[in-house]
C-alpha cells in the first residue's frame, strides 16, 4: 500500500437505527474536528491543547484555520 491509501486514518463503528455503520476519516482531519468541537464547547486553546496532547500553537493554528474555512 502506497500513496494516499497509506495515510493514517481513524475508523469508527456506530450503531444507528439498529444498523452498524463504519465511518473513516483521515487522522489529521479527525484531529482538527476534535479541536474544533472542543473549541465550540467553549474550551480555551490551553485547555484543548492539554486535552488532545498538542502544543498550544498547533491548536491555535487549527482553530484559526477552522474559522477561516467556516
Amino acid at each position: 500500500v502506497a500513496g494516499d491509501a497509506a495515510q493514517p486514518f481513524e475508523a469508527r463503528l456506530e450503531v444507528r437505527g439498529g444498523q452498524d455503520l463504519w465511518t473513516t476519516m483521515i487522522l489529521e482531519d479527525a484531529k482538527i474536528s476534535r479541536v474544533l468541537d472542543l473549541h465550540a464547547d467553549g474550551l480555551s486553546v490551553r485547555e484543548i491543547a492539554e486535552a488532545v496532547g498538542m502544543s498550544k500553537s498547533t491548536v491555535a493554528r487549527m482553530v484559526k484555520k477552522g474559522r477561516a474555512d467556516g
